[in-house]
């Protein structure tokens, strides 16, 4: 009859490696959880800013110029999509959040400044994106492509 196996480790040692792995395990798991909480909070408290700026009544938010500058105004916003992220695809000129009040109010800005069209288009799509490159109703897009 063959002589029993002879380990190299004690039952001791064994349970000791296997402490040490599992623990390296959780150490890791809990790593990857806290990391996907971080991102989780931070996602969500920019999406309560934006929020916050969506739920905001557009009356009380957006300035009036004379009617030939809102004429503009609004032609320049036909040329993007409101970028809140809780209107789908609205466009600017059309969407009533606080958001797209905010965009517009910055295009009034610029008008007040005296930018030009072009200019205004790069900056508003520069500063909150949402260019659609689309032509308003009646409108070629050489604005666009200046």
């Amino acid at each position: 009859m063959k002589p029993a196996t002879q380990h190299k480790y004690s039952t001791g040692e064994i349970f000791s490696i296997l402490w040490r792995t599992q623990r390296s395990v959780l150490v890791t798991v809990l790593s990857i959880l806290s990391g996907t909480f971080l991102l989780v909070v931070l996602l969500t408290s920019n999406r309560a800013t934006r929020m916050s700026r969506h739920s905001l009544p557009a009356d009380q938010v957006e300035h009036s110029l004379d009617p030939a500058q809102e004429e503009r105004v609004i032609r320049l916003a036909s040329y993007f999509y409101c970028t809140c992220g809780v209107c789908p695809d609205v466009p600017l000129e059309e969407c009533a959040c606080g958001f797209a009040a905010e965009e517009r109010n910055f295009i009034r800005e610029q008008i007040l400044a005296d930018a030009t069209d072009k200019t205004i288009i790069q900056l508003v799509n520069d500063r909150f994106g949402g260019l659609v490159r689309r032509t308003p109703s009646g409108e070629s897009d050489s604005v666009i492509n200046q």
